[in-house]
């Protein structure tokens, strides 16, 4: 009897084990995604609630911490930042270890104005904006040869705040920011897509190291994301009522986001944008010298992916 009852006892904590290494081998694969608020993001929250046992999300409000959030991340799971094409391409040019593996939205930036409607209208007043960002990108080109008086934010809700309040003339904005200020009366003067035509907007940026060690799960990743942009284009009304306790807004106001800015994971045609970019990226001297835009990218885990 007391040889039976061993024989439980040695099985029990076996299983027991075995149910502790298995947690601990699922844990350190789940793919640690870190993001901002902007509707960038969209296919990656909607995947975030599908695939809870594969994904997991880190809140990083100010995309300037990003890539270091991204560098500091564990060496035991993969993890990647979605985060705007420029705060990437300044990363990357000091740190060749960095690299985009694909998109994620798709257009999305606006500048609003209570001080007229016009690019004119904001002569010498103050933007609101963030420091290196996608943001600074569009209201430097938008506005040059025009004079204006750059105000920089890290937080996107802070940014909101400081224009409703009047501290501000103007902000440059994402969605779904961007909406709102328009709903609060603000004049759309500019959109990016106005501008730049379809762009990209937030990109998929990890490690050279993160692909080497953790491809099948960055493919994993991109096949997610790409059946969840399919899922969004397909049912606006449905993605919209999901996604609407993520951004704290109405479901109907989410819904017209969707002509401003949309998911995008295959961005594979835009490499001539980032190339012109880079140069913009130069003149506001973030990066001394510009690196090779094909350098810049793998696509090779997309690929995979759509296989």
């Amino acid at each position: 009897m007391k040889k039976t009852l061993s024989y439980v006892v040695i099985a029990i904590m076996a299983l027991g084990m075995v149910i502790l290494i298995w947690h601990g081998v699922n844990q350190s694969s789940r793919i640690q995604v870190i993001h901002t608020v902007s509707y960038s993001n969209a296919a990656v929250f909607l995947a975030v609630k599908d695939k809870k046992d594969v994904l997991e999300r880190l809140f990083v409000p100010d995309p300037g911490k990003h890539v270091e959030a991204l560098l500091a991340g564990s060496r035991s799971r993969p993890t990647v930042a979605v985060t705007p094409f420029s705060n990437a391409l300044i990363a990357m040019a000091k740190n060749p270890e960095l690299v985009i593996i694909s998109g994620s939205g798709l257009n999305g930036l606006s500048l609003l104005s209570s001080a007229g409607p016009t690019l004119n209208d904001l002569v010498d007043k103050k933007i609101g904006t963030a420091r290196g960002d996608s943001l600074e990108l569009f209201v430097y080109e938008a506005m040059t040869p025009r004079m204006y008086k750059p105000i920089y934010f890290t937080d996107p809700v802070d940014l909101v705040s400081a224009a409703k309040s009047k501290a501000i003339d103007a902000a440059t904005h994402v969605e779904p920011f961007a909406t709102e200020l328009a709903d609060e009366g603000f004049a759309r003067v500019l959109t990016s897509k106005e501008f730049w035509g379809d762009h990209p907007d937030a990109v998929v940026l990890t490690t050279r190291e993160n692909i080497k060690k953790f491809r099948p799960q960055l493919v994993l990743l991109i096949s997610i994301l790409l059946e969840q942009e399919r899922r969004i284009k397909a049912q606006p009304e449905a993605a919209a009522g999901e996604l609407s306790d993520f951004y704290k807004m109405p479901a109907q106001q989410l819904k017209k986001i969707l002509g401003f800015q949309e998911p995008r994971i295959d961005i594979r045609s835009f490499v001539p944008f980032f190339a012109k970019r880079l140069d913009t990226l130069m003149a506001l001297r973030y990066i001394d010298t510009k690196p090779s835009p094909d350098g810049l990218f793998d696509w090779s885990l997309l690929q995979e992916a759509f296989r």
